[in-house]
């Protein structure tokens, strides 16, 4: 996963907050697969995302997260 940050600035607080981003992922995608009835719908990428920068923006502020790269997905 991949976060397109705002600006430098973002980025920078990104960089120092690295550990609570992780914690944020976790938990966004934890949350996500232990509510999913079946995964023979597939996941839904785009909920993932929205929930990956809703996360994001309470450890980076609102705006920070422009958007996200999911690169791989495994079901």
């Amino acid at each position: 996963m991949t976060l397109e940050l705002r600006d430098t600035e973002a980025k920078a607080l990104a960089e120092k907050k690295i550990p609570k981003l992780h914690d944020v992922f976790i938990s966004a995608l934890n949350d996500y697969f232990t509510n999913l009835l079946s995964l023979k719908k597939g996941v839904k990428i785009s909920y993932i995302k929205r929930r990956i920068i809703s996360h994001s923006e309470k450890a980076l502020g609102k705006g920070a997260v422009m958007d996200v790269l999911v690169q791989a997905v495994f079901e």
